[in-house]
């Protein structure tokens, strides 16, 4: 009898800590021309994350996309999940959409309606403190994301294999990152956290890649150079 009690105490606990997973999955996709596309999916407790929080994100990415030139909202949806007998309610959040520019990223603006202020906080802290720097050829990304607002009522214990991963495709080999994986042409770096390590500790992502040149810059320059041969030649045969 004592076996089959911990048998069964053994398959709530597991059943518990299953329902209390937490997830969120980023892909970005650079590509060389400064355009790309970002996906983001969530798997959020509705305790931090609400039904109607979900909504008005969904509403707030539509209208962004629709005052914000060269933003393109591919998909904003969420939906219910779990709200079982044992687990807590979870809501789903998937969103996808492209930029034409590096320019149109940074001009983005977060803004909330009167009554908003906690829907933009939980945003804010899902994005994190972005910087990217550019420096003659050279790009330089650091990314601290901190969910410690998100898992202060949750213990480490019942996060179980929660995790958050990141995915960046970039046009060049990456020169350094921290990133756990590479992909053996070096231009796909991957991190994957487990939120039980990081409830109180920020999330630390660092890459830095070469810019690629338009083409556009190498049409200029090999004109450049079919002109100054051209010209050297034109001016020696002027000098015989």
């Amino acid at each position: 009898m004592r076996i089959h009690v911990l048998i069964v105490f053994s398959l709530l606990c597991t059943l518990l800590l299953s329902g209390c997973r937490i997830e969120g999955d980023e892909e970005i996709t650079l590509h060389a021309d400064g355009s790309g596309i970002i996906r983001a999916y969530y798997r959020l407790p509705e305790k931090a994350f609400s039904r109607e929080q979900s909504q008005s994100v969904c509403d707030g990415l539509r209208e962004l996309c629709e005052r914000t030139e060269g933003l393109e909202a591919l998909e904003y949806s969420h939906e219910d999940a779990g709200g079982d007998l044992l687990g807590p309610k979870f809501q789903r959040l998937q969103l996808q959409m492209a930029f034409d520019s590096k320019e149109t990223i940074e001009s983005v603006e977060l803004s909330s309606e009167p009554g908003d202020e906690e829907t933009l906080e939980t945003i804010q802290t899902l994005i994190g403190n972005v910087d990217l720097s550019v420096r003659g050829l050279t790009a330089r990304l650091d990314r601290e994301v901190n969910l410690a607002p998100l898992l202060k009522d949750l213990s480490p214990a019942l996060l179980g294999d929660s995790f958050f991963q990141y995915t960046i495709h970039f046009p060049k080999a990456v020169r350094e990152s921290n990133a756990h994986e590479v992909s053996h042409t070096g231009e796909t770096l991957h991190w994957k956290f487990l939120l039980r390590d990081y409830t109180e500790e920020a999330m630390q992502m660092q890459a830095v890649a070469p810019v690629p040149v338009p083409s556009w810059l190498w049409y200029c320059g090999g004109s450049l150079v079919i002109l100054g041969v051209g010209g050297f030649g034109f001016w020696r045969k002027k000098l015989k």
